[in-house]
């Protein structure tokens, strides 16, 4: 069961930071 916890932890976290920098790249693109 904690392996579970840590995989949902860390696939959120993924994709957070996969969002802020998709963000980060179109802003500095300005798309």
């Amino acid at each position: 069961m904690e392996n579970k916890k840590i995989v949902t932890l860390v696939s959120a976290n993924l994709t957070s930071y996969l969002v802020i920098s998709e963000r980060r790249l179109k802003a500095s693109f300005g798309f």
